[in-house]
């Protein structure tokens, strides 16, 4: 995949653009306002970009060590899936018993 980080501190794939500043997701006219945590995974993501991120490494970074079930995580995974229109799960791929990475 290529990943694109440009001056603007924008962040761009496939089509979107993702301001980790202002937490958005835009793909041509559709914007997307993200929560906090769906901001703050993807740029994980992102940077991380082409290895994964474990659950542990979402704690430390994303959560800052705070009490977090995987099934929070997996929600926040959801929601980001749902607005990069991901439903065959290859923009945000699952690594069973791993974590998650961005791999396009």
């Amino acid at each position: 995949m290529n990943i694109s980080l440009m001056n603007d501190g924008n962040i761009y794939f496939l089509g979107f653009i993702f301001s980790p500043k202002l937490r958005t997701l835009s793909c041509g006219d559709t914007l997307y306002q993200l929560r906090k945590k769906e901001s703050d995974v993807l740029a994980l993501l992102c940077e991380r970009y082409p290895h994964p991120v474990s659950q542990d490494d979402f704690l430390s970074c994303v959560w800052e060590g705070g009490y977090v079930t995987p099934q929070s995580i997996a929600q926040v995974i959801r929601a980001l899936r749902r607005n990069l229109q991901d439903k065959d799960k290859q923009i945000i791929v699952t690594i069973p018993k791993l974590g998650y990475r961005f791999g396009v």
